[in-house]
């Protein structure tokens, strides 16, 4: 018994709107898959040849190279098809074969026997249109001057054929731009021009992949890890010696206030730069990022502050937090007071920490304003535009990582899905861990290298200490110039030690 064949039918308000002006190559690409097992041949063009004349030999029919065509062709005169197979081996091989088996539209072998689609077929078939896939792939290219030839054939245009096998086989002889894109202009052209997709069968085309399983593109991990790298270790043990030494002497003429918070911030942003290095140094590229984030904005945030040189602007620092503290223990209260406790049995629960708050605070803390949102009434990124654009840029791509936009989630919560029959998308990874590479690495410390420079000026701090840190700037800077591309990327994984 012949195996029943899948025939489909949508409705046509599926498709409201879609001209033939307005389909993608995505979708043309399906109907013209079957061009791709000719297309991949170095003598594609005459096996496309011998192909035409032997079905319109054998069944009548003209085959324009499109599926559409095809199911016309095998519809009406199937047993011609048969011969057809005989002649035409190749064409028949992986791609065609697997991908006429997913529509039951096999064609048999002389011995009566139907070939069924075997694993390394259904490879091949997604090998193929992962390739085809791109408008302006060699594929791709190859399939559409395949089909303006028979198109030409089909409808006896012989001036037009011959013109069409030129155009094919300069394609098939040559990867010269000028060529593809002359032959990608004709097809497109002839596009406008001519019946547009067949919608059945697209909409069958996507309904059977989409039944087929995902897989996962895994994720491989760099040839090196981005840290330790030679080079910039030394550099990052300059930074850190340098903020070990400033913060040995903590610089007690400075007003209180401005030493709490500069002096706070720089263990900090010790602290983070550790942290950035170490979990480039794992791998880690989300806790990279993250702590990255967290690094340069309390970078932005103090060297605005130095840069304003206002006294205010760090007392106000500090009290917004405390403020918001108070405010946070007065909640408590409001909220064990509709509970049916008493306003003194609810202070007593919280006395303590009210308590310590005044002593940290130096003053009452009923004389703080509660001011709700940023410290400060200008946004951290407007601080950033204010000292230096590059500044604002890695703030800008680093809170990606911390708020959980989609460049960070696709980047290291997603994998891509590795079977090409479905559109593009994403599944859950089998792995967790992945790379962001050595730009962590090297934002952190030209962060923190500028940062102790600035730091230096505002404390009059000369010297050796200054010398020391401009040395170290320089050597870093020496050290990206020297292995970073002018287009701006970085091989780091592949440097020379």
């Amino acid at each position: 018994m012949p195996k029943k064949r899948r025939r489909f039918k949508v409705k046509e308000s599926a498709f409201t709107g879609l001209t033939v002006g307005e389909t993608s190559w995505h979708d043309w690409r399906i109907e013209l898959l079957l061009l791709a097992e000719l297309a991949a041949r170095e003598d594609g063009i005459d096996r496309a040849i011998r192909l035409f004349d032997s079905i319109e030999e054998h069944t009548g029919g003209r085959f324009d190279g499109s599926m559409s065509s095809w199911r016309e062709i095998s519809d009406a005169a199937p047993a011609g098809l048969v011969i057809v197979r005989s002649e035409n081996p190749a064409f028949f091989f992986g791609l065609t074969n697997a991908l006429l088996s997913l529509f039951n539209l096999t064609v048999a072998l002389l011995d009566g026997t139907t070939p069924g689609c075997t694993p390394a077929e259904m490879a091949r078939l997604g090998l193929l249109i992962d390739c085809a896939n791109s408008g302006r792939s060699r594929l791709s290219t190859r399939m559409k001057a395949v089909h303006l030839l028979l198109s030409a054939k089909s409808r006896s245009a012989n001036e037009e054929s011959a013109e069409a096998e030129g155009d094919a086989r300069a394609v098939f002889a040559t990867d010269e731009p000028n060529v593809a894109g002359s032959v990608r202009a004709r097809w497109l052209a002839m596009r406008a021009m001519s019946r547009g997709i067949n919608l059945d069968y697209v909409a069958a085309f996507t309904e059977v992949c989409l039944e087929m399983p995902c897989g996962e593109i895994v994720y491989t991990p760099p040839k090196r890890r981005p840290w330790p790298m030679k080079g910039l270790t030394d550099i990052a043990d300059r930074v850190r010696l340098s903020l070990r030494k400033l913060l040995e002497d903590p610089h007690p003429t400075i007003p209180i206030d401005q030493g709490d918070v500069i002096f706070g911030s720089l263990v900090r942003i010790g602290d983070l730069l550790d942290r950035v290095l170490a979990a480039s140094a794992d791998d880690d590229g989300l806790a990279a990022e993250i702590f990255l984030r967290s690094l340069t904005d309390s970078i932005i945030q103090l060297r605005w502050l130095l840069l304003r040189n206002d006294d205010a602007n760090f007392t106000k620092f500090k009290e917004h937090s405390l403020a918001q503290e108070r405010d946070a223990l007065e909640r408590v209260v409001d909220e064990l007071e509709k509970t049916g406790m008493s306003k003194e049995e609810a202070w007593s629960l919280i006395r303590r920490d009210y308590a310590e708050l005044a002593e940290r605070l130096g003053k009452w803390p009923e004389l703080l304003d509660v001011v709700y949102g940023p410290w400060s009434e200008q946004s951290t990124s407007s601080m950033a535009r204010e000292i230096d654009p590059f500044l604002a840029g890695i703030f800008q791509r680093a809170s990606d990582a911390s708020h959980g936009s989609w460049r960070s989630i696709e980047k290291y919560h997603l994998s891509r899905c590795s079977n090409p029959l479905h559109p593009a998308h994403h599944v859950p990874p089998s792995g967790s861990r992945r790379s962001a590479g050595i730009v962590p690495c090297i934002t952190a410390l030209m962060q923190c290298t500028d940062l102790l420079l600035a730091v230096y000026g505002y404390i009059g701090l000369g010297g050796d200490a200054v010398t020391r840190m401009e040395k170290a700037k320089e050597d870093l800077h020496a050290w990206i110039g020297a292995r970073q591309s002018s287009f701006g990327t970085f091989d780091w994984d592949n440097v020379e030690e």
